[in-house]
């Protein structure tokens, strides 16, 4: 073999080995998360804050109740005419396909960001339309921003007249990605009866991530808005399942 075949070899090697030492000093670049797509468990989870609500049923119901058992957190109101509705149907349908033991250890919540309109008997109305054991919670409108406040999530209260109508647009639901499962269009009017709106004219801007909680009362990761129900099923079995 040439001198010169051995010099360009060794080059290679070194070049290699240079870029092996690279990537165990730094660590592999983690791939950008894609909306629609069902975020892993965070490896560092946090506590969860308790807070006390008004059910849908008319009782004080705190996220301590349900301790020793996962938790899907979701923030949202009975108007809405996108995110809110597919997130719900979504979630039912997940619960629905898990066996009645891991099903019964799971609760969904739904904080509504709405509490001038979403009096419990229209939470009452439009729970109804769901998973029965999904439950539903209002209060005043400094308990909910409280609430709202302890898990980073913003809502904003937009006036239809000034163009926003229908808009939802929280930098994560506008673009539903690659986990989006599309619903029938009469599916998706669930929380649009009345057109989104009523005499008050107005809409509400939120955040529409979900928040999965364990057992251990820890926030553990999170479903993207528009996560489809296989996804949903597949991290809550694990989240369920670390118990």
């Amino acid at each position: 073999m040439s001198r010169r075949i051995i010099q360009v070899l060794s080059g290679v090697i070194l070049g290699l080995v240079a870029v092996a030492v690279i990537l165990l000093v730094q660590g592999i670049p983690e791939a950008p998360h894609q909306p629609g797509l069902v975020q892993q468990v965070d490896p560092d989870p946090y506590p969860a804050s308790d807070f006390t609500l008004t059910s849908h049923d008319e009782r004080s119901v705190s996220l301590q109740d349900f301790r020793g058992r996962t938790v899907v957190l979701f923030f949202g109101f009975s108007h809405c005419p996108d995110v809110c509705p597919a997130t719900l149907l979504n979630l039912s349908t997940a619960l629905q396909r898990l066996d009645s033991d891991r099903r019964d250890g799971i609760q969904g919540l739904l904080v509504t960001v709405d509490p001038e309109r979403d009096t419990p008997e229209r939470l009452r109305q439009y729970m109804n339309r769901f998973d029965p054991s999904l439950i539903g919670l209002t209060g005043s409108l400094e308990e909910i921003r409280e609430v709202a406040d302890a898990y980073g999530v913003f809502f904003k209260k937009v006036d239809e007249a000034s163009g926003a109508a229908g808009m939802h647009d929280h930098g994560e639901h506008a673009n539903p990605g690659m986990g989006e499962e599309r619903l029938p269009p009469q599916e998706m009017d669930v929380g649009a009866e009345e057109g989104g709106t009523d005499e008050n004219g107005y809409t509400v801007d939120h955040t529409a991530r979900a928040f999965i909680i364990d057992g251990e009362g820890r926030v553990v990761g999170s479903f993207a808005p528009f996560t489809s129900p296989d996804e949903m099923t597949e991290k809550l079995q694990q989240v369920a399942g670390n118990r």
